[in-house]
């Protein structure tokens, strides 16, 4: 109930600003967690199968640094794919692992808890269907409560930090840093800058599939408040802002168009060319990452990179 009240208030908020926006938190109900699953795999979308081999080739050196007894936290754990590459070398060395899902669908974790159970028999799955800080927070309570021993290994892959503007970016990592005992890691995904032209066919998948993905928050709105969106009144468009080092999606709509959405009684015009900024993601430099880590009292324990230093997955401990 508290997830819809924040969804009905901020779309309500979101549209009526200047710059009409949607957080992009919400683009990830169940259908828009497959068909971001179903964008990891379009050939024109790299980040996925960057990050997937970092962890594959750096693995070890990963799960080693945090000692013989430790727990994974995973925040906007999703289907858990990636994960399972550390957790296949973890259950090399380790006969047991507590795995905290943190994800505000639950059906994801419910998905990831029904399989990972079945194929890691020994693993403690724990799902926590929550917003970051307070899922992070019910971890800390699990483990004191049932006095879990060993460190944490917190995950945030996928480059989600991207979507988070840069000040916001370091009230994360430091948020993340108060939940940290000193031998706590971090390990966290960064998609670097690059080529512009890469970063926008990376948005722009020729399928159609993050057309898709971005429309579904208006297909959302109309069956979870009782909107009228048209979908055909609006395009998907991603484009690249070279000032803010960031890609834009926004749902631009093509002719004068009027919504109602009944459960927050409110109507909305739109002006032909009128645009709906639904995500952000920044790209970064190593330099920007260290300035911002720094900022929230983390250090870079190490940095694991693709050849082409497209993409970045760091560890970060407490300074």
């Amino acid at each position: 109930m508290l997830q819809e009240q924040s969804f009905a208030s901020e779309v309500r908020s979101g549209l009526n600003g200047k710059q009409r926006s949607i957080s992009p938190k919400f683009l990830y109900d169940e259908i828009g967690s497959a068909l971001f699953e179903e964008i990891c795999i379009q050939p024109e979308y790299y980040p996925t199968r960057l990050e997937a081999a970092i962890l594959g080739k750096y693995q070890y050196d990963i799960i080693n640094t945090n000692g013989s007894s430790f727990s994974l936290v995973e925040l906007g754990s999703g289907s858990s794919k990636k994960t399972r590459i550390l957790l296949d070398s973890i259950f090399e060395a380790h006969d047991s692992l507590h795995y905290f899902a943190v994800d505000l669908s639950s059906a994801a974790i419910d998905e990831s808890s029904r399989i990972l159970s079945i194929d890691y028999p020994n693993l403690t799955f724990v799902g926590m269907p929550f917003e970051y800080e307070t899922g992070l927070n019910a971890v800390l309570g699990y483990m004191n409560e049932n006095k879990i021993p060993g460190s944490k290994m917190i995950l945030f892959l996928g480059s989600s930090i991207g979507n988070f503007e840069p000040g916001e970016s370091i009230e994360f990592l430091k948020m993340v840093k108060r939940t940290m005992n000193p031998d706590d890691t971090f390990l966290i995904g960064f998609d670097l800058h690059k080529d512009p032209d890469i970063l926008t066919a990376a948005y722009n998948d020729k399928k159609g599939v993050t057309a898709k993905f971005n429309k579904n928050i208006l297909t959302r709105i109309n069956r979870e408040l009782d909107g009228n969106f048209d979908l055909n009144d609006f395009d998907h468009r991603a484009l690249y802002n070279e000032d803010e080092h960031r890609i834009e999606m926004h749902l631009v709509c093509k002719r004068d168009c009027t919504v109602n959405i009944k459960s927050i009684g409110e109507t909305f015009t739109f002006s032909r060319n009128e645009s709906i900024h639904t995500e952000n993601s920044y790209k970064l430099t190593m330099p920007f990452i260290s300035r911002m880590t720094e900022a929230a009292s983390l250090k870079i324990q190490n940095n694991f990179t693709d050849e082409n230093q497209w993409y970045s997955v760091v560890l970060l401990g407490s300074i």
